[in-house]
């Protein structure tokens, strides 16, 4: 029967640190970004940018948000520690937003899309910060490859 070290992590600060579980929680936070994002367009911009070329340039960099996290996550699924570091740059991205809006744009309860505005907001808060915090114990574990489904070591 195989022992940990004491200098290993054991239990749930172990699986919070596998290379799958940062992965899985920060494809998580990208959904739950890309959610937010679908109810702000649809109940939040309309009223607060209704120009058209407005609307466009914050679709285009929420695109440019969601392309560049994607490529982040397949570099980490591609074993490239690189893409856990981009990663947790975008995982603060969801936190600060929801953070942001329940402290000062539209606090709980939130008129705006109730309650559906309230269960993203939150929700997203709660992905963002899941995904940080396994980012962080990945990066912390010092291993080199995320490769999900590999089977091997290399």
């Amino acid at each position: 029967m195989e022992t940990a070290s004491p200098s290993e992590p054991r239990g749930l600060t172990r699986l919070v640190g596998e290379p799958g579980t940062a992965l899985t929680l920060s494809w998580a936070a990208l959904l739950g970004f890309f959610g937010r994002s679908i109810i702000d367009f649809r109940y939040v911009y309309p009223d607060e940018i209704p120009d058209l070329a407005s609307n466009a340039v914050a679709l285009a960099v929420y695109v440019a948000i969601l392309g560049g996290w994607i490529a982040a996550l397949i570099a980490l699924a591609g074993g490239r520690r690189s893409g856990g570091i981009a990663g947790l740059g975008f995982a603060f991205l969801p936190i600060l937003l929801a953070a942001s809006t329940a402290a000062v744009f539209c606090p709980t309860p939130c008129a705006t899309a109730a309650p559906l505005a309230d269960i993203t907001n939150w929700v997203c808060l709660a992905l963002g910060v899941l995904s940080a915090v396994s980012l962080v114990a990945y990066l912390r574990s010092g291993r080199t490859s995320a490769a999900v489904g590999s089977g091997s070591e290399g």
